[in-house]
């Protein structure tokens, strides 16, 4: 943990000792924001403040892959995790310029256990799947491994069956999708149908969440999806007659998803480490989009505006760079420059008067505090 976040976590703590209250309410809005904008790595002291270099591309070095992370998500304990160079690392705000290699890595998702991820690999030894018995979309079997994010050897290993993608875990084990059939599309290939599961201990699906699906987001016991319409002999296209909805892992029940007046929610989005908050793109049919952030607790939906990134059609994690820090959301526009927070538990929304310099496409990385 880093010093600011845990003097943040003292303060929080006297708050709850002295008066009972909430840590939604003792959280302030994020300060200390760090921003890889291409060319160099700044922090805002806050959204409006000017940008400090804390981390600087070599010299001529602007278009190599030197800090940008794929996926990039910050942990309850400030530090911030991608996967760069086939590997996930973890990045510490107080000195980007290091990296802890945690592992080799396509994919990884954070842990319910503070301080774990894990690690999503496709190995090459004794993976093959037997074709035959499989959708033509199935890939070769993948692994994941469960790691501290201290650096140390994985703690765990596991090889999952043939078809099976995981996604993130949950409070009931990890949610995946189990590649159920072929979806012909035009040229050759085909795209894969989907049952969502849960897995158990060893990786084995024990629990059938939709028999066709797509997961968008999962946190917490939480897990947010948008599930075709199924008949006994066959399934529709997710792509024209798919709807959203909500799975608790506690109540074993859907929940329809909270009703946003900007409109439908489109494609992933991004939730917070908790299963609370949820940030999507509402009115993706539209020619202005909106990003709308929902509290799955209180089933409502906040609209925080438009982005000039967002078009017809957009999904967030392709629009723009979104990183949930506690409970404030930061957003970076990589096609502007803009920058917002979004602090959940107030509704308050704040956006840079003047927009970063960005190159080669920006990423938020987190807040210090």
């Amino acid at each position: 943990m880093t010093p600011r976040s845990t003097a943040g976590a003292a303060i929080i703590a006297a708050c709850l000792l002295a008066t009972g209250c909430s840590s939604d309410t003792a959280e302030e809005p994020a300060q200390h924001i760090v921003l890889n904008l291409g060319g160099q790595v700044v922090e805002l002291d806050t959204v409006d403040s000017r940008p400090r270099t804390v981390g600087t591309y070599p010299k001529g070095g602007e278009d190599l892959d030197v800090f940008t992370l794929t996926t990039p998500r910050q942990m309850p304990s400030g530090e911030v995790v991608g996967i760069r160079d086939g590997a996930a690392v973890v990045v510490s705000l107080d000195a980007v310029e290091k990296a802890t290699a945690l592992g080799p890595a396509v994919d990884w998702f954070p842990a319910t256990t503070d301080g774990r991820i894990w690690t999503v690999t496709e190995p090459e030894d004794d993976t093959a799947c037997d074709r035959e018995e499989l959708p033509e979309s199935a890939r070769a079997r993948v692994r994941i491994a469960d790691h501290d994010i201290v650096g140390r050897p994985a703690k765990r290993t596991i090889t999952l069956g043939c078809g099976i993608e995981p996604v993130a875990e949950t409070a009931a084990g990890i949610a995946a999708h189990r590649i159920t059939d072929d979806i012909p599309s035009e040229g050759n290939g085909a795209s894969g149908r989907t049952a969502v599961v849960l897995l158990g201990e060893r990786g084995q699906p024990e629990r059938t969440v939709a028999e066709s699906g797509t997961i968008h987001a999962a946190a917490g016991h939480r897990i947010i999806m948008s599930v075709d319409h199924c008949t006994a002999e066959a399934c529709t296209s997710r792509e024209t007659e798919s709807r959203n909805t909500i799975y608790d892992t506690e109540s074993k029940k859907r929940q329809v998803f909270p009703k946003c007046d900007t409109g439908e929610p489109s494609g992933s989005g991004a939730i917070d480490s908790t299963g609370r908050w949820y940030a999507t793109v509402t009115g993706a049919e539209r020619e202005r989009p909106t990003l709308s952030v929902v509290d799955l607790n209180e089933r409502t939906c906040r609209d925080i505006g438009p982005f000039p990134g967002l078009a017809e059609g957009s999904d967030l994690p392709d629009a723009l760079s979104a990183v949930w820090t506690g409970a404030n959301l930061v957003l970076l526009d990589p096609s502007s420059g803009d920058v917002a927070t979004h602090h959940a538990p107030s509704g308050a929304t704040a956006h840079r008067k003047r927009s970063v310099d960005v190159t080669n496409g920006g990423q938020v990385w987190g807040a210090l505090s």
